[in-house]
């Protein structure tokens, strides 16, 4: 879990960057960060896949299209599958990461769907 949360922390902080570069707009595909040169490919490959609880890599989810002006506790990075105690780890718009309950996620996609279809 804390190798997660780290890998959370690290994309969160590029996609800051990157939207501090793009005035305020996150990209629309977490790879962006790459073709835009804020991490490198191999940095890349390292931070965007999170590790199951049986070593299997997969990719985040990852809430593109968004904007920085949005409210902090939007998310903009989640992890796939709920850790200890059923929580996600999400990587939040005002540069935190945190636990959710990972019953409140169809709620968070749907406020996603929300905000993107906004942002538009």
């Amino acid at each position: 879990m804390g190798e997660s949360i780290g890998k959370a922390r690290q994309l969160n902080t590029a996609l800051r960057i990157y939207a501090s570069e793009h005035n305020g707009a996150y990209p629309l595909h977490l790879s962006d960060v790459v073709a835009s040169g804020i991490l490198s490919q191999q940095q890349f490959d390292r931070l965007s896949l999170a590790a199951l609880s049986d070593g299997i890599p997969v990719p985040w989810i990852y809430f593109g299209g968004l904007h920085e002006s949005l409210p902090g506790t939007t998310p903009l990075l989640m992890h796939p599958l709920p850790s200890h105690g059923g929580k996600r780890i999400v990587a939040l718009n005002d540069s935190s990461v945190s636990l959710l309950i990972s019953q409140d996620y169809d709620d968070v996609v749907k406020r996603w769907r929300e905000l993107a279809s906004q942002s538009k």
